[in-house]
C-alpha cells in the first residue's frame, strides 16, 4: 500500500486536469496517465455532491442521481485505473440537508448503491450520521433531538451494513465517532456492547476538522478511537486491518501516523495500514495559500501567493510562483509533462488577478502530489526517530522529533508549536502502548463536553 492519501472531491480533480482552456500538448495523454497511476491514483468522490445543491435539502433521491454521477466519473479514461473512494454525504447529512422522515431512505438506497456498485471502488464508510457542531456566532439545526434518537438511527445503519453480502461488506470502514460525551457513548454502544465493530474488519473515524477541542487534546486525536479497535483486534486475534482518517492531510498528523504504524507492530504485533484524505489541497490553490514541498532540499515552505511578499519570497531572488514552477516542473519532467513558464503559462489573469487556468492545474498537481511526497518523508522520520522511543529515552525522542520536524520538514513552524507536537505524539505512543479506555473517557468527557450539538439532550 504505497499511496495513502485520497485527494477528496474527485469531480473538481477531474475537471481541472482535463480542462481545455490549457496547452494540451504540455499534458499529453498517457503521460499525465501514467504520472496520475504511479504518484497521485487515489480520489475520493461524495454521495453528499448529489444530495443537495445550492444549500436545499433533498429526499433520499439524491442518492439514485450520485449512483448515475459516479459510474460516469469511474469510466473516466483518465481515471480509470485510480483507486476510488466513496463518501457516504454523511457531512451533508449532519446539516439537515436531508431531513430526517428520509434519511431510513436514504440508508436503503446507500446500501443498495453498495451491494451494486462495491466491484468499482476500494472503499467506503458506514453511514454516520452525527449532528453537526455550530460554529461560533452561527446556528444550525439538530439532526437528532436526543442520544436516544441518534442511536436508533444509526444502529440501523450499522446494523443493515454488516448484514451486506460479505464482499461488499468488507469494503466497508466502520466509522468511529468521539466527539463529545453523548456521542462516544453512543458509538461505543453500537460498536462494542451491541457487538458491530467485530462484524467489520477495517475502520475510520472522523469529525476532526475546524475541531477547537480536539486540537487541544493531550494527544493525537484518532488515537482515542484507534485505541479501542485495538483492544477488539487483539481480544479477536487479528493482526492487521485498515484505519482511514477523514480530512486528515497536514505534515504533523502524516508524520503521526508513520510512527504510530511502527509503534502497534512493534508493541502488539498489529498491522495497521492508515489511509487519509482530505480537500485541503483544492482549497489551498483556490486560496493561494500553498505548501511548497522540495524533494531535493527536503523542505517545506508555505506561502500566500497573493501576498506582496510572497513577490520576493526566496533568497535568492525567486517569488513563491517562480518556486511553484520550478518544483512542477521538477517532479513532471520525468513524466515528459511540460515544461512551464510562468511567463508563457501565467499563474494568474492579467486583466484583473484572479488564478489562471494554468494557476489551478499546475496547483492542484502540485499540492496532490505533496501528501505522496509526505507520506514517503514522513516514513524517514518515523525510522530515525522511533528506535530512540523504543529504546526508553522519552526525552532524546521528543527533542529528536523536534529537531527533524522543525529543521527539515517545517522550518517556518515556531519552534515551541514544533516541541508541543512532539510532546502530544510521545503521550499518544504511551496511550497505545497501555491501551487504556479509562482515559479515553476521561478525555471526552473533560476536554470534548462542548463539541457536540448544544440541542443534543439526554442520554442512552
Amino acid at each position: 500500500m504505497r499511496h495513502r492519501f485520497y485527494c477528496a472531491s474527485a469531480p473538481t480533480l477531474m475537471y481541472q486536469l482535463q480542462r481545455k482552456d490549457v496547452d494540451r500538448d504540455l499534458f499529453p495523454a498517457e503521460n499525465l496517465n501514467r504520472f496520475i497511476r504511479e504518484e497521485i491514483p487515489n480520489v475520493l468522490t461524495s454521495a453528499g455532491e448529489m444530495i443537495t445543491k445550492d444549500g436545499i435539502e433533498t429526499n433520499h433521491l439524491g442518492m439514485r442521481r450520485f449512483a448515475k454521477a459516479f459510474t460516469e466519473e469511474r469510466n473516466t479514461e483518465l481515471f480509470a485505473a485510480c483507486n476510488w473512494a466513496v463518501d457516504n454525504g454523511g457531512f451533508q447529512i449532519a446539516q439537515c440537508l436531508v431531513p430526517k422522515q428520509h434519511l431510513d431512505s436514504h440508508r436503503q438506497e446507500f446500501h443498495d448503491f453498495v451491494r451494486g456498485q462495491h466491484p468499482n471502488f476500494n472503499f467506503s464508510f458506514t453511514l454516520d450520521m452525527v449532528p453537526v457542531v455550530p460554529e461560533s456566532g452561527k446556528t444550525v439545526p439538530c439532526l437528532f433531538e436526543t442520544a436516544r434518537e441518534m442511536y436508533e438511527f444509526n444502529a440501523r445503519s450499522y446494523q443493515e451494513a454488516a448484514s451486506l453480502p460479505d464482499v461488499a461488506r468488507e469494503k466497508m470502514r466502520c466509522v468511529f465517532h468521539f466527539r463529545g460525551p453523548r456521542v462516544f457513548r453512543v458509538w461505543k454502544r453500537i460498536l462494542f456492547k451491541d457487538g458491530l465493530a467485530e462484524r467489520f474488519t477495517h475502520y475510520a473515524t472522523g469529525g476532526l476538522v475546524k475541531s477547537q477541542g480536539v486540537k487541544k487534546l493531550p494527544i493525537v486525536a484518532f488515537v482515542i478511537p484507534l485505541v479501542a479497535l485495538l483492544a477488539l483486534s487483539k481480544k479477536l486475534g487479528r493482526t492487521s486491518f485498515d484505519f482511514h482518517v477523514l480530512g486528515q492531510a497536514q505534515p504533523a498528523a502524516i508524520i503521526a501516523m508513520r510512527l504510530i504504524e511502527e509503534h502497534i507492530r512493534a508493541a502488539h504485533g498489529i498491522d495497521v495500514h492508515f489511509t487519509h484524505d482530505a480537500i485541503s489541497p483544492i482549497m489551498e490553490v483556490c486560496k493561494r495559500s500553498l505548501m511548497l514541498v522540495d524533494s531535493r532540499t527536503l523542505t517545506i515552505r508555505t506561502a500566500d501567493v497573493s501576498s506582496d511578499n510572497a513577490l520576493y519570497y526566496f533568497d535568492d531572488g525567486r517569488s513563491a510562483v517562480d518556486a511553484l514552477y520550478d518544483l512542477v516542473n521538477q517532479d513532471l519532467a520525468p513524466y515528459g509533462i511540460g515544461p512551464f513558464n510562468p511567463k508563457l503559462h501565467p499563474y494568474q489573469k492579467h486583466e484583473n488577478g484572479d488564478l489562471a487556468p494554468y494557476g489551478y492545474v499546475l496547483g492542484i498537481i502540485n499540492q496532490v502530489y505533496n501528501r505522496t511526497k509526505l507520506w514517503r518523508w514522513a516514513g524517514g522520520i518515523a525510522r530515525a526517530c522511533y528506535p530512540i522511543y523504543q529504546a526508553g529515552d522519552k526525552g532524546h525522542f521528543i527533542s529528536k522529533l523536534a529537531e527533524v520536524t522543525g529543521d527539515v520538514i517545517c522550518p517556518q513552524r515556531h519552534d515551541n508549536q514544533v516541541a508541543g507536537d512532539a510532546v502530544k505524539l510521545a503521550a499518544s505512543l504511551d496511550f497505545i502502548t497501555q491501551l487504556d479506555p479509562d482515559y479515553a473517557d476521561s478525555l471526552v468527557c473533560s476536554r470534548l463536553i462542548g463539541e457536540e450539538h448544544p440541542n443534543l439532550k439526554g442520554s442512552i
